[in-house]
């Protein structure tokens, strides 16, 4: 849409669009392709109903595109081909390396995770967060994205719920933290927050640096801070930053909840797991057992998986990943905790409605400030 309206020329030129994973693999293996899992879960592609969605497509200015979209669609796992020998060369590649469909991070992630059958929810934590649960039927939850059919295994669908800024916040707090000649280095800040009572001493923060993704969808929200006093310090600070984004979990699986949608565990997966503190703070906001790997960077083993059922070596994802997965512990919330993030939460939803309006109009004011220079 950008290149249609900014450089149409090139927009007329162009014969081929496809995700920088395919275009990867075509110059890996010189064949052309669109990984399916990157079509469902981005463009919305059904391949149980229709294939690409035309009518949106049209709606939003791009009819005729899916033309220009490769025919050849592989799913995650499915083998492309072997390797260029010019590819093979310059990578210093075995010449009989097989190039195999990947896909989007945080789905690659959930094979990485065994969170494969309905029923599974990847939890996956970074600069932003991701709740991906598997479910078996196509029901749509207002605020959340799918459900996608056979987005990484074939037979069950994949929901969405996401939270565009997480890691990013308390990434953005350290920084602050480190403006002067003073360093504070992460496992002061942590160890701070988690000498502070849960509630942070009354502050109340809502996680929307960047907006909110999901359940409000809603780019026009801002962060915001409040209930603060004389007697509030960094340590408050950080920690109700934090328990801000486990909130944030905690609303998406009310959204799901609400709708019938239980999640009975999350595997946990990214940077959470660097803090115990952290992660049982998700534990609790949400009511929510962790299950942590023993593989923590689960993209990169999702991906080692893909591979050998590319390869071979495994009949599909799901055996493959029962053979490659090790879960090594359980965090449970504690009951008590979990009844006062409940009281938290309620507070979190209340602050989001008041403010809603005045975010709108700030966020307008500001486009407005752009515009005029």
């Amino acid at each position: 849409m950008w290149l249609k309206a900014h450089e149409p020329d090139r927009f007329a030129r162009t014969r081929w669009f496809v995700e920088m994973a395919d275009y990867m693999a075509l110059r890996l293996s010189g064949r052309l392709t669109l990984g399916q899992n990157l079509t469902i879960n981005r463009w919305f592609y059904n391949p149980r109903d229709g294939g690409w969605p035309e009518s949106f497509l049209s709606a939003i200015g791009l009819e005729g595109i899916s033309a220009r979209f490769p025919a050849e669609m592989p799913a995650l796992g499915d083998p492309i081909g072997p390797i260029l020998p010019e590819a093979a060369a310059e990578m210093g590649l075995d010449p009989h390396t097989l190039i195999v469909a990947g896909g989007t991070g945080a789905y690659v992630a959930m094979v990485g995770l065994n969170t494969l059958r309905p029923g599974e929810t990847a939890l996956i934590t970074g600069t932003s967060h991701l709740v991906l649960p598997v479910v078996a039927t196509d029901d749509e939850v207002e605020g959340l994205f799918g459900p996608h059919p056979d987005c990484v295994t074939k037979g069950a669908f994949v929901m969405e719920g996401g939270q565009v800024s997480s890691g990013a916040i308390l990434r953005w707090w350290h920084e602050v933290m480190n403006e002067g000649e003073t360093v504070t280095s992460y496992d002061t800040l942590l160890a701070e927050a988690e000498a502070a009572p849960l509630g942070a001493e009354g502050l109340v923060v809502l996680d929307f640096w960047q907006g909110n993704r999901n359940p409000f969808t809603d780019y026009d929200l801002q962060g915001a801070i409040w209930g603060l006093t004389l007697k509030h310090g960094r340590a408050e600070i950080t920690r109700a930053l934090m328990e801000s984004v486990a909130l944030g979990t905690a609303n998406i699986l009310g959204r799901l909840t609400g709708r019938g949608i239980r999640t009975a565990s999350m595997t946990l997966a990214g940077g959470v797991l660097r803090s115990r503190f952290w992660a049982q703070m998700h534990a609790d906001a949400t009511g929510t057992p962790l299950r942590i790997p023993a593989v923590g960077e689960a993209t990169a083993l999702g991906a080692a998986i893909a591979a050998a059922v590319g390869a071979g070596l495994y009949p599909s994802l799901e055996v493959a990943a029962d053979q490659m997965v090790r879960i090594i512990e359980e965090i449970h919330p504690d009951p008590a905790r979990h009844t006062l993030y409940a009281a938290q939460l309620a507070v979190y939803l209340d602050t989001h409605a008041a403010l809603k309006r005045l975010m709108h109009a700030q966020a307008a004011r500001n486009r407005a400030r752009a515009s005029a220079g």
